[in-house]
């Protein structure tokens, strides 16, 4: 049940780190197209 929780919770972390790393380079795309003239 343990060794469960870890894997679960250890799958999350990645998952939500890469997650807002994606949204993050999704904004820095979006200012690079506003600054566009």
């Amino acid at each position: 049940m343990l060794r469960w929780t870890m894997i679960f919770s250890l799958a999350w972390l990645m998952f939500s780190r890469y997650t807002l790393d994606g949204f993050r380079l999704l904004g820095e795309i979006e200012e690079i197209e506003a600054d566009k003239p």
